[in-house]
């Protein structure tokens, strides 16, 4: 319960330019919408319209959230979680 927590509490912290570009920030990552989708647990169309802007404020929010939490995982986590979600498993946010 406490990781879900402290997701939405970031939620509230990010802000618009932030979420400017996610499809550039997450492929700046190296990790593909696939991928990022089975890490994340969205359906793979949810990932797309998150990145072309179309989802909610709040979809739009949690995605940029779970690229802040990647994008402070260090190189050798990064490549672990990814490898974990291109097996289709879901990234460990106890990590």
């Amino acid at each position: 319960m406490g990781a879900s927590v402290d997701v939405w509490r970031e939620a509230r912290m990010v802000s618009r330019s932030n979420q400017a570009d996610l499809r550039s920030r997450r492929q700046a990552l190296g990790i593909s919408a696939a991928d990022m989708a089975n890490g994340t647990g969205l359906p793979p169309p949810r990932v797309a319209e998150i990145e072309e802007g179309g989802a909610s404020d709040a979809s739009r929010k949690l995605y940029a959230i779970w690229l802040d939490i990647i994008e402070r995982w260090p190189v050798a986590e990064r490549r672990l979680q990814f490898r974990r979600a291109t097996e289709g498993n879901l990234f460990s946010r106890d990590r």
